[in-house]
């Protein structure tokens, strides 16, 4: 059902007696917010994979650091990768939970600002990519190679420059493509909310 079909539907039901119009009122809403799931399905999978690949990378860089807690520089890169993933965690969760409680008790306006959040929130977090790569890499590469080679590479490379300015280049190309091309279906579901809510009070 689009636009259209949502606004023919809202007002049959302000012309209608005040028992079909609270029954219609409460189909519209009903309909409105399985449209929206709908248009957030993609997103909240997103979420969801997001906080299951991080939490086995927790997983993964726990048992780095219980094998090496006596290396205190493999211990302290680690214990900064974990908190990359608890901070992926709690972000993938935290979103989840947001579009899983937009329900008919949720005013719209409340799901507009939701998902404004999640917008504004995305763009910070795209933009914080511009450090979180070359460091997050840095560090990933540190313990990957300890842990699958056995190879201590701050004894092999004595100069981390280049590695950082390369993954700076890198982090730099990324941040834009994703500010340019940001979740369509996110956008779309805040634009279809603010056209509900507005046909709603026109009536």
């Amino acid at each position: 059902m689009n636009l259209d079909d949502l606004k023919s539907v809202w007002k049959e039901a302000a012309q209608a007696d005040s028992g079909q119009w609270a029954v219609n009122s409460y189909l519209l809403k009903e309909v409105s917010l399985k449209k929206t799931h709908a248009l957030l399905g993609e997103y909240k999978f997103t979420a969801i994979f997001e906080t299951f690949a991080y939490s086995i990378f927790w997983i993964c860089i726990v048992q780095f650091m219980v094998d090496h807690w006596q290396e205190t520089k493999f211990l302290i890169s680690a214990a900064f990768l974990g908190v990359f993933a608890w901070i992926g965690i709690g972000w993938g969760i935290y979103k989840w939970w947001q579009i899983q409680t937009i329900n008919y008790e949720l005013p719209l306006a409340e799901a507009q600002k939701r998902i404004a959040r999640f917008q504004l929130f995305d763009r910070r977090d795209t933009q914080s990519l511009i450090i979180q790569i070359p460091i997050f890499f840095l560090l990933f590469v540190i313990v990957a190679g300890k842990s699958w080679f056995g190879v201590d590479l701050f004894l092999v490379i004595q100069n981390w420059t280049y590695p950082f300015v390369g993954s700076l280049v890198v982090s730099l190309i990324i941040t834009w493509v994703l500010l340019k091309f940001p979740d369509k279906e996110l956008e779309k579901a805040r634009v279809f909310l603010k056209e509900i809510e507005g046909f709603e009070r026109e009536e």
